[in-house]
């Protein structure tokens, strides 16, 4: 019984251009396809039951390796290695679903230096999302909440002096936001709400003596009179004395990912 079972699969078995369809048209095996007018290979794997398995290789039409993918789970996850039309790597990650980011993903530039990770959770940005110095050192770290900036973010001179930090709430400025000089004096700090300037404004000397005073009022500023009324009742004194620069607590262009199909 099972031999006949076998030999009738492999009636129903046939080929497109030298490749193998089942009976219900999926792909099966090793396939290869190509750019109907340049000629150039496009993709080729395997495929079982019409589903990629195993490690499928995409080019560039000069014939440079454009991505790896490794498809696991049924084809509904794979493992991405893209890469520059140089051969240097664009970015490391992993796609769920058709073509939706998870997880963290890697990119680099087109000399292969690190420039940003960011951390995903089924095609929306979830989590801490860092860019990077050409020497490695962080430039900046983001909190991310459903694909929008929602909680602490951090700037850096040099990876560890902060440049300015403050926090989002769903997408906006929202609290008081500090930024700093390189030898740690506040150069300017103040208040968001809902993206918008709200509240007093000071801004500082590098020797932290104050040089100008602003009030805001949802994003416009306030009157002479009611800036003078404020401060008055709520007076700000200067910080002069040496100060070391404020370290942090913890430690390019983009280019489109490759878009799979298996047509």
């Amino acid at each position: 019984m099972r031999s006949v079972i076998t030999l009738l699969c492999f009636v129903f078995l046939t080929k497109v251009n030298g490749q193998t369809l089942d009976e219900k048209g999926r792909k099966q095996g090793y396939w290869k396809k190509t750019d109907e007018t340049t000629k150039k290979l496009i993709y080729e794997g395997e495929f079982k039951e019409g589903v990629p398995v195993g490690v499928f290789k995409y080019y560039y039409p000069n014939d440079s390796v454009r991505a790896l993918m490794t498809f696991r789970n049924a084809g509904k996850t794979a493992f991405a290695r893209l890469f520059h039309m140089n051969g240097k790597p664009m970015a490391l990650g992993k796609y769920v679903g058709k073509e939706i980011k998870d997880s963290v993903w890697t990119y680099f530039d087109e000399g292969g230096v690190l420039i940003s990770r960011d951390s995903y959770k089924m095609g929306k940005k979830e989590g801490v999302c860092f860019v990077y110095l050409p020497d490695g050192g962080k430039s900046q770290e983001r909190t991310y909440k459903n694909d929008f900036p929602h909680g602490e973010y951090k700037e850096y001179f040099d990876g560890y002096h902060l440049r300015s930090k403050g926090q989002y709430i769903a997408g906006n400025l929202d609290g008081r936001i500090v930024y700093y000089y390189p030898n740690g004096i506040e150069a300017a700090a103040g208040y968001y709400r809902n993206g918008k300037k709200n509240g007093p404004w000071i801004y500082k000397t590098e020797s932290g003596k104050i040089r100008e005073k602003e009030l805001y009022k949802n994003g416009k500023l306030a009157t002479e009179k009611e800036t003078t009324d404020f401060f008055s009742k709520n007076p700000v004194q200067d910080k002069t004395k040496e100060t070391k620069p404020v370290k942090s607590t913890s430690a390019s262009k983009s280019k489109k990912p490759l878009e799979v199909n298996h047509e």
